[in-house]
Parts: C-alpha cells; sequence; structure tokens
C-alpha cells in the first residue's frame, strides 16, 4: 500500500474533521518521533502504521519513509523474495514518475550496495535496474554505490541528476569504456565526492573527473593515484574543506601531493592512504611540507610515518593511524613529537596492539573523548583484551572495539565474556547486558558504547539509563561490509564515527 499515489483529501460536508494543524508541524512531530526512536527500523514501521491513519498522514509521512532508501541487491539470494520487492520498487517509481505524488520525488538519499560483493547474473541484473531508476528520482542529493559492479554508460545516468550533491563509489569495477562522442556535462551542485575503484579504463576516469570536479567540491577523497593525479590541477583553487589522497614513497608523485598541502589553507580533515609502504617498514617521513601548510587541519588519517610532520604546529585534535605503527615503546620519537606538542587530541583510533603499547592512556592523552580500537592484520584473535578503570581518562564519552574475529573482554576484574562478531553468539549474555554499566562506573561521561558495529547502547546523558541500538538485517549487512574493511586503505572506521 505504500508505495501507491495519494491526493490531498477531500473531506464532505459534514464529515469530522482532524483538528486544523498545519502540515509543517505535523512533520515536526513526525520527525522528533525520529530522533526519539533509535532503531531505523522501528522508526519506519511507526511511520507506516500513522500513514494508514488517513490520506493526509499519507502525504506527510511519504518524504520521511523515503527519504532515505537502501538496498542490498545481494539479499535476493535470502530466499524471502527480496529480489521481487526490489523490481517492485524499481517498476513503482517508473510507473508513477509523471505522477505530483509519487514516492520517486520523496528520495533524497539512494544507496546500493552488495554485502557478497558476488558477481552473478542475478545480482547484476538486479543492479541495473536499480541503476535504470536513478534518473526518476528528480529530487536525489546523495548517491552511494558500494561493491558493485557497474557498466560505463552508468555514467551518463548520474549526468541526469542535476539535484546530486554527494556521489560515493566505493570498492566498484567499471566496465567498457565511455562513449567517444559523449561530453559530459559537469554536475555543478556536487560538494562531496568519494571514489575508490578496483577497476575502470582510462577514459572511464577521464570523463569522471568532467563529470565530478567542479567549483562547488568542498569534500573530495580518492586513493586511486592515477585519479588523483588527474584531478589535481582542478580542485588546486577550490576551498576544500575535507582532502582524502594516495600518499606514495615514489618521489615525484608525493611531491605533487607535498606542492598542493603547501598551499592548501582550508583543509580541515586530511586523509592520507598508504599505496606503496611496505608493511612494518616506518624509515620515512614526509618531505618537504610547510610548518606554515594546512593552518586548519584538524582532523589526520594517515600511515605512521607521516603523524611527525602532520600533528605538531597544527590545531589537530583527531589521529587515525593506518596500519602498524611500529612503536616499541612510547618513547619512539614520533609519538614523543606528538605528545610535545601542542596539540589536544580528543579522538584516537588505534589497533589493538598500539593501544597495549600506550598503556595507560590517560596519561598520554588526559582530553581525549572518543576510542576506537581495532583488530589489525597481526593481532591474535583469542587473546584477552583488557580495559582496566585505570587505563583510560574520564573525559572519555565514546568508546568503540571493532575486532574483526571473535576475542575475549575482560572489563575491570568483574566482567569477562566472549564475542563473536559475525554470527552475533555470546557465551555469557548476562554478563556482557552489564558490560555497559561495567564501563560506566570507570568512565562517568561514557554515553556511547559500541562492539564491532553490531552491538550498542547509547544514553542520552550521564544520569539516563542505557538503551541498546537494534539494528534490521540490512543494517547488519551494511555493518558487516564496514567491519570487513575496516583496515584497508581508504579510512572506513572513520567514516562509521560520525556521531561522535
Amino acid at each position: 500500500m505504500l508505495l501507491h499515489t495519494w491526493h490531498s483529501t477531500e473531506r464532505r460536508e459534514g464529515e469530522k474533521t482532524l483538528v486544523e494543524v498545519p502540515e509543517d508541524i505535523w512533520v515536526q512531530v513526525f520527525e522528533h518521533l525520529g530522533s526519539a526512536t533509535k532503531d531505523r527500523k522501528q522508526y519506519k514501521d511507526e511511520l507506516a502504521s500513522i500513514s494508514l491513519v488517513c490520506r493526509s498522514f499519507c502525504v506527510i509521512c511519504h518524504p520521511l519513509l523515503f527519504r532515505d532508501v537502501k538496498f542490498d541487491v545481494s539479499s535476493i539470494h535470502r530466499g524471502d523474495g527480496d529480489d521481487l520487492r526490489q523490481l517492485s520498487w524499481c517498476q513503482h517509481v517508473i510507473g508513477n514518475m509523471g505522477k505530483p505524488a509519487t514516492v520517486g520525488l520523496s528520495v533524497k538519499s539512494y544507496t546500493l550496495w552488495n554485502s557478497r560483493a558476488s558477481e552473478e547474473p542475478d545480482i547484476r541484473a538486479l543492479m541495473k535496474r536499480h541503476i535504470y531508476v536513478i534518473p526518476f528520482l528528480r529530487n536525489l542529493r546523495d548517491l552511494t554505490l558500494k561493491s558493485l559492479v557497474l557498466d560505463g554508460s552508468f555514467l551518463e545516468t548520474i549526468e541526469a541528476v542535476h539535484t546530486l550533491e554527494s556521489l560515493v563509489i566505493r570498492d566498484c569495477s567499471i566496465l567498457g569504456k565511455a562513449r567517444q562522442s559523449w561530453v559530459p556535462r559537469p554536475l555543478r551542485r556536487l560538494q562531496h565526492l568519494d571514489f575508490v575503484c578496483k577497476h575502470c579504463d582510462p577514459s572511464i576516469r577521464s570523463s569522471f573527473v568532467q563529470l565530478v570536479v567542479v567549483p562547488s567540491l568542498r569534500i573530495f577523497r580518492s586513493c586511486d593515484t592515477e585519479f588523483f593525479e588527474l584531478c589535481l590541477t582542478h580542485i588546486r583553487d577550490l576551498p576544500l574543506v575535507e582532502l582524502g589522497a594516495p600518499i606514495s614513497l615514489e618521489s615525484d608523485s608525493q611531491q605533487l601531493l607535498i606542492a598542493f598541502l603547501n598551499n592548501a589553507l582550508t583543509i580541515g580533515k586530511l586523509h592520507l592512504y598508504p599505496v606503496d609502504v611496505p608493511i612494518g617498514d616506518h624509515s620515512h617521513s614526509v618531505q618537504g611540507l610547510n610548518e606554515q601548510a594546512l593552518p586548519s587541519l584538524s582532523w589526520v588519517l594517515c600511515p605512521p610515518f607521516c603523524l611527525a610532520d602532520l600533528v605538531p604546529n597544527r590545531p589537530v585534535h583527531g589521529i587515525q593511524v593506518v596500519g602498524d605503527v611500529g612503536w616499541q615503546d612510547t618513547s619512539d620519537p614520533v609519538m614523543l613529537r606528538i605528545m610535545e606538542s601542542s596539540a589536544v587530541i580528543r579522538h584516537l583510533c588505534l589497533r589493538r596492539f598500539t593501544y597495549r603499547l600506550l598503556l595507560p592512556l590517560r596519561d598520554k592523552f588526559p582530553h581525549l573523548e572518543t576510542l576506537h580500537i581495532y583488530d589489525g592484520a597481526g593481532d591474535h584473535p583469542a587473546e584477552e583484551f583488557v580495559i582496566a578503570d585505570d587505563d583510560l581518562p574520564s573525559s572519555i564519552r565514546g568508546l568503540s572495539l571493532t575486532l574483526s574475529r571473535h576475542a575475549i573482554f575482560r572489563v575491570s576484574s568483574q566482567i569477562r565474556f566472549r564475542y563473536y562478531p559475525f554470527d552475533g553468539k555470546l557465551l555469557d549474555k548476562d554478563a556482557y547486558a552489564g558490560a555497559s554499566n561495567s564501563f560506566a562506573r570507570a568512565l562517568p561521561n561514557l554515553t556511547i558504547l559500541s562492539v564491532d558495529f553490531m552491538e550498542e547502547w547509547r544514553r542520552p546523558d550521564t544520569t539516563s539509563n542505557w538503551r541498546q541500538t537494534l539494528f534490521s538485517e540490512d543494517e547488519l549487512a551494511h555493518r558487516r561490509t564496514a567491519v570487513d574493511h575496516q583496515y584497508g586503505d581508504c579510512g572506513i572506521i572513520s567514516d562509521m564515527n560520525v556521531s561522535w
């Protein structure tokens, strides 16, 4: 029923009517319902129920119900008819495009991903149907495509979406070549670009640059060296606030990047993705970066050899280390430069092994507010992970643990449990449920506790009760994909911590 089209209600004389409340007030009421309900699926179910009360409520709820649409195209293998539901959605959008109240006009954000990263024909066929629908979403602002196999012609599909403000293409393969006679018309409203492609032809890259590098762009992220260097001359004069770029040990490539950074006055977040740095090799530095460069830098995601050049003398408050830092103890020169600098670090993201080297963390980062600890490639899966009462500063308000294999946790001396992140099995559910209270006693300001993005507790303030966040099957699949790629080259972890 929710995919049908409704028009404004016409009531007959003498009928009882709802209290006449302006539509924008109802919108605020229903949006407040969303902020009070942390579970997205529950909120959508409640909105769907409200939309069935009357036609007026249905018209009001439509933009909220269909504002953010996400599909896992590989979920058709679950055997629950999801392929038919997705095909029905696509057909409904296309078939009702000429009607004034079609749901397609309500969609502001559209996300397609393939949690299995499979190239099976039925998955590709369903995905092509979704791509065909995109131009019919006339008010689309944000488009995200992850782990998909795309045809080169999809660029011409995107070109038709004149309202697009954010485009994320991550871990996709683009087949074929760009049509020679095609002259891309730039997406003039685009502000956010994130491009990570496993495979694409040079003609695709060249056409894509013409399509997406526009004066309105403020966030640019790509770990594709060839694509970044193609874009470099075009983004040089843009007032970017966030940059993601590959950093290479190859001299010419690195100097191109450093020359750009030396003139970047507006960048607040910098993500440097290592492309040819051998694992465990920490004998390098960033050559030629001026001390006056990057005066607005507040967040750094980079390999460890960049930290000593990027953090001191800048207002950095957040650090995410990509890969093994190679520190043996806190007397390492890189660590000393960070600790002795004027930077006040409030947000930190580290491998489990690195975290252990820095204990107690409260002595080195006394102002820390959020901490994310994750497994690296060399961490032992069955090793007990301990957070003692005096390890962390009391200022911590957000704690996230992302461990890609099963682990044993011990919170202070009282709570000990096992957790298997991908099947969600808890050997001691009572102990796990009590973990949030144990953390809260040790960290009185804690308001967010997340484990593997599968289990999450929140509370609005330190005096309120903890509430567990529940995720739908699609959200869990999406989060598992993120955990799978968490220690990749392109900074997935920082993307997941936007609420902090």
